[in-house]
């Protein structure tokens, strides 16, 4: 079939189902790589690496680095990490290395035309991908994934950002990858044109790394146009950012997506909430707040100036006293210091699955929130929709009475 297709460009994928694959196969496959790679535009290879077939599959993976001069899409998957993938087509565009390595002398591979580069389970030091970087002008997409339980190489890499790194085709990159390793990458390029990105990454034993998130934070807010107008807080900050912050955000991928592992809540918490004072966050509008926060976060939210939309799971309490630090006649509850009325621009708050008659502070959360509502109306910061998800403790005489403090109110 190879041979009567002539001069035709060539798409190759082979998929090894198991470990007992025949091995006619690979001689089939052998003898395209060994005669027809130079008319082979796209190639597909996921091989599986045992002790038996090692040599067969390593001496199939070196025929790649023969002159491919028509290849544009090569993707390689294999269970056999210390093979080196030698790449020798100028004219690649797509490039995916699963389980696999690619060789870390860069001066014969070229890269000028690469559009997207995908490397999972990367383990080299973090100069070897700022090498590869700097073949790559044109790169629109970027994802790099190595093992995230592994002490990361790399960590401690200082780069020189005299002369960074022009990406300014990059629109979007994932990065799971070592905390510190994460900062050195992204201090060494300057982006552009970014739309989003996606950082996982862990920390040590100690709260040595937990600044690093700080430095992430504030790198990707600035090399991503726009201001973020929406924020959700779980264990991860999801962030989106707009051009006009008047647009809603709705129905869009997040621009930012922040996640931290850490050996301990406390660690992961640590650096979530740094990553997060960060961020400019003046003009965000609507925010879902589905995580425990601490009262210094609390303090940074009730300041934002432009905050029209709220959702909040949980955290009752905390944010009945985060609404009323600066009210006059506000209970004394509030940990927050006084400096004004807080959430100034609130207009629609959603709480869901509170427990209204929890008791805490000498009253229920129910009366607590009423109270807090109703000085907020008297100070002209009243609500327009006061949604109520799953909430227990709530009677229809509650539901009537809350009509006098929020102009629309729904149960639901």
């Amino acid at each position: 079939m190879v041979r009567r297709s002539k001069a035709a460009p060539l798409t190759i994928k082979y998929c090894e189902l198991d470990e007992s694959d025949p091995a006619d196969s690979y001689t089939v496959l052998n003898e395209i790589l060994c005669h027809h790679l130079s008319r082979v535009k796209s190639l597909d290879l996921r091989l599986h690496s045992t002790r038996t077939n090692r040599p067969i599959v390593c001496k199939l993976l070196a025929l790649i680095g023969q002159p491919a001069p028509m290849l544009e899409c090569l993707y390689i998957e294999s269970s056999d990490p210390t093979v080196e993938i030698v790449v020798c087509s100028s004219r690649l565009q797509h490039l995916t290395l699963s389980r696999c390595r690619l060789t870390r002398n860069l001066e014969n591979t070229d890269f000028r035309n690469l559009r997207s580069l995908v490397i999972d389970f990367y383990k080299e030091e973090t100069a070897h991908l700022l090498g590869i970087l700097r073949q790559t002008p044109f790169l629109e997409r970027l994802r790099v994934e190595t093992n995230m339980k592994a002490t990361l190489p790399g960590g401690t890499f200082s780069p020189q950002t005299i002369h960074p790194i022009n990406l300014e085709y990059l629109e979007s990159f994932v990065l799971v990858y070592g905390l510190p390793g994460s900062v050195s990458l992204l201090d060494s390029i300057a982006f552009s044109n970014l739309k989003n990105a996606q950082i996982s990454t862990n920390l040590f034993a100690d709260e040595s790394s937990i600044p690093f998130a700080e430095a992430l934070g504030r790198k990707i807010d600035d090399s991503i146009e726009g201001s973020i107008s929406r924020l959700r807080l779980t264990s991860n900050v999801l962030c989106w950012k707009t051009k006009d912050t008047e647009l809603p955000a709705q129905g869009l991928s997040p621009s930012i997506n922040g996640c931290f592992a850490g050996t301990s809540d406390y660690l992961a918490d640590g650096a979530r909430d740094r990553f997060l004072q960060s961020l400019r966050l003046d003009h965000l509008r609507s925010l879902d707040i589905c995580a425990k926060l601490k009262d210094n976060i609390w303090t940074l939210l009730s300041d934002l100036p432009r905050l029209k939309d709220l959702r909040i799971l949980g955290n009752g309490f905390s944010l009945i006293a985060a609404l009323n630090s600066g009210l006059v006649d506000s209970p004394d509850a509030s940990p927050l210091p006084l400096k004004g009325p807080s959430f100034v621009s609130l207009r629609n708050l959603t709480i869901v699955e509170w427990k209204l008659y929890e008791f805490n502070f000498g009253t229920t959360l129910f009366d607590f929130m009423t109270s807090s509502l109703g000085l907020r109306k008297k100070a002209g910061l009243s609500l327009e929709l006061l949604q109520l998800q799953d909430c227990r403790g709530f009677c229809r005489e509650d539901f009537r009475g809350l009509k006098k403090i929020a102009k629309q109110v729904e149960w639901m």
